[in-house]
């Protein structure tokens, strides 16, 4: 499952503190490049620099939360008071907010492994008693469910806790015992999913 707006990524947390720190450094730097446009004649529609500033603020929010220390508690949450992204945002935005959860049966994706570096990784399908397997029988391949208006009886079967994967920035994680229908308002589940293809860096 990849949730949106909440992510585990214990794996990264682990590396060294300078290593995460010196890649907000760099991030801070790229972000702080001046964005200066460069027009050749008349270019119909925006130009393309208008996007970049929006694009580099994430890069660098991204690096910069993986750079704190996590032996200072001046810089972590008390540990009494443990919260996921998403329900800051339910309770700033209230019925504005929208939690939308993603899972697949099998395939492929992008992720940062032990290692610190990114891998495709293919999974096959879902187990037994997991969620993505009960998911994947329905008779339609990909379709997305309100899980907020689901009826009897597939409501009882969506406040239970069962094993579901975990997909975030990194990988492996989990399986982690999730009840679908008190975790996200909206369920998109997907037969086989497919790796983006990474542009030489």
């Amino acid at each position: 499952m990849w949730e949106l707006g909440e992510e585990r990524s214990t794996p990264r947390l682990a590396r060294a503190l300078a290593k995460t720190s010196h890649a907000a450094s760099r991030a801070c730097s790229a972000w702080s490049v001046p964005r200066i446009p460069v027009v050749l004649g008349k270019t119909p529609g925006p130009a393309p620099w208008l996007s970049r500033p929006r694009q580099a603020t994430g890069i660098d929010r991204t690096a910069r939360q993986y750079a704190f220390d996590f032996d200072d508690p001046a810089q972590v949450a008390p540990a009494h008071y443990p919260k996921m992204q998403g329900a800051f945002l339910r309770e700033r935005l209230g019925s504005g907010y929208l939690s939308a959860g993603l899972t697949f049966d099998q395939g492929s994706f992008n992720a940062t492994g032990p290692d610190g570096a990114v891998h495709r990784w293919t999974l096959g399908p879902a187990g037994a008693g997991t969620n993505e397997q009960t998911l994947d029988r329905v008779h339609l391949r990909d379709y997305v469910v309100d899980l907020r208006s689901v009826g009897a009886p597939a409501r009882e079967w969506l406040t239970r806790a069962r094993p579901t994967r975990i997909v975030g920035t990194d990988y492996p994680d989990g399986p982690y015992d999730i009840a679908l229908a008190p975790t996200h308002d909206v369920l998109i589940h997907l037969h086989r999913v497919t790796a983006a293809r990474l542009r030489d860096r």
